[in-house]
């Protein structure tokens, strides 16, 4: 029984800990897709200013 218990138990653990993990993962992934955009928009802004100060 107490065998059974444990094993039940260390399954437990590791399913949370791949949970953890994948919740961790896209966080990650949102945290740097977020930081992209941000530096892309960053960019175009950029460029826009060069552009419009070489037009002129």
């Amino acid at each position: 029984m107490w065998i059974q218990r444990n094993e039940v138990l260390i399954q437990e653990i590791k399913d949370m800990g791949i949970h953890r993990n994948m919740a961790l993962i896209q966080e990650i992934k949102a945290m740097w897709i977020h930081r992209n955009v941000a530096l892309i928009q960053e960019i175009k802004a950029m460029w826009i200013h060069r552009n419009v100060a070489l037009i002129q």
